[in-house]
């Protein structure tokens, strides 16, 4: 049988504006969650009250700022010693320590710059004979 020309538009149009509907929303959220970061300045130092109104994008540039003068803090001597001594004492605190040595190894290969990340495929083989044996004795 012939597919519909009509129902073949329309999973068309969805496959086109749906990844762009998410793209916008995910952008939409992580610029929002950025901007609002302004509002950790004390209140007298924010926009509003030093402009007399807001800059849309301010925090987004804070961010921006606070971000990068962090990796470059990092990047010495003294600030690779302060971070290995703040892992440390994360991975002294259950709860914490497991969300953040997983999103750390996460992101970890992401931005090696060797460019090896991701580099082999690998099969798992999820464990059939395990959940068999696991439901037979219950």
């Amino acid at each position: 049988m012939k597919p519909h020309p009509i129902r073949n538009s329309i999973i068309a149009g969805v496959l086109i504006w749906v990844p762009i509907y998410v793209t916008f929303v995910i952008i939409r959220f992580i610029v929002q969650l950025l901007d609002d970061s302004i509002l950790l300045l004390p209140s007298a130092y924010q926009p509003e009250v030093v402009f007399g109104f807001d800059i849309p994008g301010l925090g987004v540039l804070l961010s921006i700022i606070v971000i990068f003068l962090t990796g470059f803090f990092a990047t010495n001597y003294f600030g690779r010693k302060l971070v290995s001594w703040g892992e440390s004492l994360v991975a002294k605190i259950p709860l914490v320590r497991f969300v953040y040595l997983s999103v750390k190894d996460l992101l970890e290969p992401l931005f090696e710059e060797e460019g090896h990340a991701f580099s082999r495929v690998l099969l798992v083989e999820f464990p059939r004979k395990c959940i068999y044996s696991i439901a037979l004795q219950t």
